[in-house]
């Protein structure tokens, strides 16, 4: 039942002008992970002015600005037929997704970030307490490291495993030119010129 007076008052919304403020009301409480705070709407149109009357019996004709508290917002359906709504599962079945607060998208991709490095780990191991101790410094190249990440994973993923076969390389055979050993391994001769990142990690792993 609780769910149905949700529908119904989503149906409700989205009969009105009411699009944009439900989502700067999502952005607020996704900020803060809670019904708190205010969201500003900023040049609200002729229809935005009348829904916000309508819910909080103000007069907002003349204002270039309208201020929306969250809590206020949640409780403005108080004594109408969508008494006792609960603005975040509002929030989802109006935008027909779950709402996540921004501390739990940044967890998530945390761990996502970590699976990802640790399979790396588990997938190239001569070159695992490189990674692992680089991760834990938190100098130079761990920064180089994410940077790369967040741009390409995937990219990422095939420099570490060019450099696994690159060490493999050097150890065998210490005074290959680099054009050489560039080309034994990535089939690129030109996969450790300056410029390249195989040559940036390289330099970093060589530091190490």
């Amino acid at each position: 039942m609780m769910k149905d007076k949700h529908q119904a008052c989503v149906a409700y919304l989205k009969d009105k002008a009411s699009d944009r403020i439900l989502k700067g009301l999502r952005r607020k409480y996704e900020s803060l992970n809670k019904v708190g705070g205010v969201f500003v709407l900023k040049q609200p149109t002729k229809d935005e002015r009348e829904f916000l009357r309508g819910l909080f019996k103000k007069d907002y004709t003349d204002q270039k600005s309208i201020s929306i508290a969250l809590e206020a917002f949640e409780r403005s359906f108080d004594h109408t037929r969508f008494e006792g709504v609960q603005l975040e599962l509002l929030l989802s079945l109006y935008f027909e997704q779950a709402i996540v607060g921004n501390v739990v998208k940044k967890t998530e991709l945390l761990n996502i970030r970590k699976s990802f490095f640790e399979d790396v780990m588990a997938s190239f191991s001569n070159i695992a307490t490189f990674i692992r101790e680089t991760l834990s410094l938190k100098n130079g190249a761990y920064k180089w490291f994410v940077t790369m990440y967040q741009e390409n994973p995937k990219l990422l993923f095939e420099i570490f495993s060019n450099l696994s076969d690159l060490v493999n390389l050097l150890n065998h055979e210490s005074q290959i030119p680099l054009p050489v050993a560039a080309a034994q391994t990535t089939k690129d001769p030109h996969a450790l010129d300056d410029s390249k990142p195989l040559n940036k990690v390289l330099i970093f792993y060589l530091s190490h």
